[in-house]
């Protein structure tokens, strides 16, 4: 087998685990999580799985995974990511590692916030309860990441959407 055709520990990803658990993951401190990275990322429903967290199997234990979680990342899609993107990714993966449940004595997983078609928004708006917590949070991040003239150019544009005429520097 070609040496570039092989999985590998993926040493950058699990010190960024290790970073994310620490920072905002604490229900994972006794967790241990792999991280693995394949040569080659999967395609579901057309569209690049760029990595995925599972618990790990019975058959991956018989084969001296030590591991409570794993996390798979495809090889091409870490290569073109920053180290901030990376980072992002990790963490979104970590969201699915929801911890211990003591009841069940088993480490379990957990789906996305909501899962919905942009068409589907773009249509009928926030129609769930998860979609519009969703956009408020996303519109939140948008409000905090914009620049002063920006966050000004958005308010001007607001006013003159609800009929007032807005100047810089004065309002009529």
């Amino acid at each position: 087998m070609a040496e570039d055709k092989q999985w590998t520990v993926n040493d950058e990803a699990e010190q960024m685990v290790n970073d994310l658990v620490r920072q905002y993951h604490r229900h994972l401190d006794r967790a241990h999580i792999a991280c693995l990275t394949k040569p080659k990322a999967s395609v579901k429903h057309g569209k690049t799985v760029w990595a995925t967290l599972q618990k790990t199997t019975p058959l991956m234990r018989a084969l001296d995974i030590e591991a409570d979680y794993v996390i798979v990342i495809g090889g091409p899609v870490w290569e073109r990511l920053n180290t901030k993107e990376r980072r992002a990714l990790i963490d979104h993966e970590l969201m699915h590692a929801a911890g211990y449940d003591d009841e069940a004595e088993a480490w379990t997983v957990a789906g996305h916030d909501i899962e919905e078609f942009s068409a589907i928004i773009q249509r009928h708006g926030a129609w769930r309860s998860d979609v519009e917590r969703f956009l408020e949070v996303a519109q939140a991040v948008k409000l905090n990441q914009m620049t002063i003239d920006e966050a000004v150019k958005a308010h001007v544009d607001t006013m003159k959407g609800i009929g007032v005429t807005v100047e810089v520097g004065k309002a009529t």
